[in-house]
């Protein structure tokens, strides 16, 4: 099956497709709880794109997780403590970095096994690469479910555990009550965690509560004022809303700030695609598809 992995566009034969790779990704069913009372076909429509976004997101805020987690007040190992943050690539991170950041965590957990920080970080990679086709969603889900687990163990302060668990609830167990508990707490324990709005966002994006989502995504700037995905994502609510021009205001806003920032020149693509601006569409995807790393849904895009 063509490796699509989500479209904002919702072609038949494409969330066709892309239904054939979720199942040969994951072997049972996914739960109904929590699902938004929509007919089938519409909920597939929304959800489908939100999917792959919401993933994007993971692979481009993951490594802030030590940048945004307050250190623990006891002593860390100094070098324990590098790796964690060589770790925290820039928030356009694409293959490679996620790759060498998972080596980094692993580094640092060797040098210092009770260090929740890299833990944490090390449970949000191992999420991303299913996201890269790196991964397969049964062996991730039970892996980052350990791994955050061991971090909140060592400091039940954190949130971003809880973040990391409540992506894994909506996104591979398609569980969105627990889901939305999960990120919740995360809010409750980190309030200055800028992904703890986003990552949130991202869900109400996903259940097509749009208004909803845009407030977190504002939210998650005001945390965070020089952090461009929010921008790019607000784009993408209007993006999946049937808006594309008001998209495209939103990502040539991130761009004027950042002309590499992979994940806005990917959506900037495909709202021009959607216009029909075909020629201006490929032509941004080709250039994402250079810079993330030749992602599943950006090469599916390109066909």
């Amino acid at each position: 099956a063509h490796d699509k992995r989500g479209s904002v566009y919702g072609f038949t034969f494409e969330l066709d497709a892309w239904r054939e790779s979720r199942r040969q990704l994951i072997e049972a069913g996914p739960p109904e709880t929590g699902v938004p009372s929509v007919g089938r076909a519409d909920f597939w429509r929304w959800r489908v794109p939100a999917l792959v976004f919401a993933l994007a997101a993971i692979a481009a805020v993951g490594w802030y997780v030590a940048r945004s987690t307050p250190t623990a007040t006891q002593q860390r190992d100094p070098e324990a403590v590098r790796l964690v943050q060589l770790a925290n690539f820039s928030l356009n991170a694409g293959r490679t970095q996620v790759e060498t950041g998972i080596r980094y965590y692993q580094d640092a957990i060797r040098l210092d096994p009770e260090y929740a920080v890299a833990w944490s970080g090390l449970a949000v990679g191992h999420m991303v690469q299913v996201w890269f086709g790196e991964a397969r969603v049964p062996e991730a889900r039970a892996l980052v479910r350990r791994e955050a687990a061991e971090a909140m163990r060592l400091d039940p302060t954190l949130g971003n555990p809880w973040r990391t668990l409540a992506a894994v609830s909506h996104f591979f167990d398609w569980d969105h009550v627990r889901a939305e508990t999960e990120f919740r707490t995360a809010r409750e324990l980190s309030p200055n965690d800028p992904p703890a709005y986003s990552w949130y966002a991202d869900f109400l994006l996903d259940l097509r509560r749009f208004d909803e989502a845009r407030e977190f995504y504002k939210q998650a700037q005001t945390v965070s004022p020089c952090w461009l995905e929010p921008i790019a994502f607000v784009g993408n609510s209007y993006l999946f809303s049937g808006h594309p021009d008001l998209a495209i205001v939103e990502y040539q806003r991130v761009l004027e700030s950042e002309p590499n920032f992979g994940l806005a020149i990917h959506y900037l693509g495909r709202a021009y695609m959607l216009k029909g601006e075909h020629e201006k569409g490929v032509a941004q995807l080709r250039k994402s598809n250079e810079i993330l790393g030749a992602v599943p849904c950006s090469g599916g895009d390109l066909g």
